[in-house]
Parts: structure tokens; C-alpha cells; sequence
């Protein structure tokens, strides 16, 4: 079954354009039983204070005026890709990593010393990433 993940186009041209990386499978299956299986396996979701979530949100650049948002709404967050007019939930795993809700990619979170977050990374199913620096 193939199916169009928004998320993983919207960030893969991205990522293409500056990279090696390869998205798709020789089939073009975008699935990864593995990781899927992990995600289906989580249970019991918790979540971080407003508050809390507040420091993960902003602008990251993933290339020359090409912006992921990342923002809080109703205690939630939420990822945009760029160019993209339909947001993703994050769903809070551990520390500063969170799923992306109905799509085989995470999300981590990098701060520097002083706890400020830089950072993110969006690791999808196949192996493939993508990093954006806070604006």
C-alpha cells in the first residue's frame, strides 16, 4: 500500500537537495515494519507541561528560506513542515524526543549548555534525517 506521507516529502526535498540521502526504497515502499512496530508498541502517553513545551517552539531553518514551525496549541505541540499548510501532533516519548502522530519519524530536540534549545532533528522510519537550526 503506498501512500503519500506530506511530512517526508516536505523535509526529504529539502534534505535531496543537500544531501546523499535517498528516501525511497527500490519497491517504493516508505514503510519500515520496525519502526512501526515500535511506534504502534507505545502505550500510555504522557506529556510536558505548556510551559515545558514552550521552549521546543519557533522557527528552525532547514535550508536558505525554507522554515520548520514548531508551536504549542491547547498544551499540544505541533510541527509544519515547510511549505506545508496542515500540522503534525508531536506525541512526548522521553526527555526531548516526541513522535510525529500518524507518521513513522521522530523528533529530537538538542539544547546547548545553558539548556536553550538549537535544534531539531526529524529521523524518519528509513533511516534518513534532516536537522534545522532554531532561529
Amino acid at each position: 500500500m503506498k501512500t503519500t506521507n506530506a511530512l517526508l516529502i516536505a523535509i526529504s526535498s529539502l534534505v535531496l537537495t543537500q544531501s546523499a540521502f535517498c528516501f525511497a526504497r527500490p519497491n517504493g515502499s516508505t514503510s519500515d515494519p520496525l519502526t512501526t512496530q515500535a511506534i504502534r508498541g507505545w502505550s500510555g502517553w504522557t506529556t510536558e507541561s505548556t510551559d515545558s513545551l514552550e521552549r521546543y517552539a519557533g522557527d528552525y531553518e532547514m535550508g536558505p528560506g525554507e522554515q520548520l514551525k514548531i508551536s504549542v496549541s491547547d498544551g499540544k505541540l505541533y510541527l509544519l513542515p515547510p511549505g506545508e499548510t496542515n500540522k503534525a501532533e508531536l506525541k512526548w516519548v522521553r526527555e526531548s524526543e516526541f513522535a510525529v502522530e500518524g507518521e513513522q519519524a521522530r523528533v529530537f530536540f538538542r539544547a546547548d549548555n545553558s539548556g536553550q534549545v538549537t535544534e531539531v532533528e526529524v529521523r524518519f522510519g528509513n533511516g534518513a534525517s534532516a536537522t534545522a537550526k532554531k532561529r
